[in-house]
């Protein structure tokens, strides 16, 4: 005979067996945590709530999973769009047209290998042996990466002040991570903004996206990172190596000078 907790209901409209406060814990523990049973003991000094390292897995896995379709489907809200990102001069004073910013990059992003995911089974076979309870059978095992990292595409678009921000990510190719660019500039009215700007750092497939998906950039720059890295590979080219906190040093002093006029002057 089954009972029933009103205050249960309410707290928690999912009635799942982990609340949804619950939930968003364990994925925020997880986050700064080197594993998942690390992040149970953290939840359960922090919430005093005991879960197994193998059941906060399979939560926060469930809860990423619903993020990802929900991605995909372009479901998740937007705060803002893109006449609330007013463009700002150096001194931080609004010059009057929005300004919306567009970023892509690949990153390389740690999964989780076939070998690993053989030897978290083992040792949940091994937990269930020692327990000495027959409990119900393990799912089909997935095959796991074949490398330990993978290429991710990462697309942004903020103001200036990065107050807001939308981010996606896929794991696709470039012309996934194109068809981002194309849904998401939809999303928050890129086209209706004073100023449009695309910052990358230089990659031809992400300009060759931008064309092909027809962004309504007004200009396509190189990220100041990137620019950096490249202003010192040439200072080490040409000067060699030299200590980085010799500000005299020849090469220190070129570099210097080219990265201040490409920043303050263009």
């Amino acid at each position: 005979m089954g009972s029933c907790f009103p205050l249960d209901g309410w707290l928690d409209r999912a009635e799942d067996t982990v609340s949804l406060g619950l939930r968003e814990m364990a994925c925020r523990l997880n986050l700064a945590s080197r594993n998942f049973d690390k992040a149970a003991d953290n939840l359960a000094r922090a919430a005093q709530v005991q879960l197994s390292g193998e059941l906060l897995r399979q939560v926060v896995e469930s809860e990423g999973r619903a993020i990802q379709a929900a991605a995909v489907a372009g479901r998740l809200p937007v705060d803002g769009d893109a006449g609330d990102g007013p463009a700002l001069d150096k001194g931080g004073q609004e010059t009057g047209p929005t300004r919306v910013y567009l970023g892509c990059d690949g990153v390389m992003v740690p999964v989780v290998t076939d070998a690993e995911k053989q030897a978290r089974r083992k040792k949940v076979k091994a937990k269930r042996q020692r327990r000495g309870q027959q409990g119900k059978p393990l799912p089909r095992a997935k095959k796991g990466a074949d490398l330990s990292y993978k290429e991710f595409k990462v697309v942004t678009l903020d103001d200036d002040t990065c107050a807001h921000r939308l981010v996606s990510v896929t794991r696709g190719d470039c012309e996934q991570a194109g068809r981002r660019m194309r849904r998401d500039a939809g999303r928050v009215g890129l086209d209706e903004a004073g100023d449009k700007v695309g910052v990358v750092d230089g990659s031809e497939w992400i300009k060759n996206q931008v064309r092909r998906h027809s962004i309504p950039l007004d200009a396509l720059g190189l990220d100041f990172y990137p620019l950096g890295e490249n202003v010192h590979k040439a200072r080490r080219a040409v000067f060699g190596e030299e200590d980085p906190k010799d500000d005299k040093a020849p090469g220190n002093a070129w570099a210097a000078r080219a990265l201040h006029t490409a920043k303050h002057e263009g």
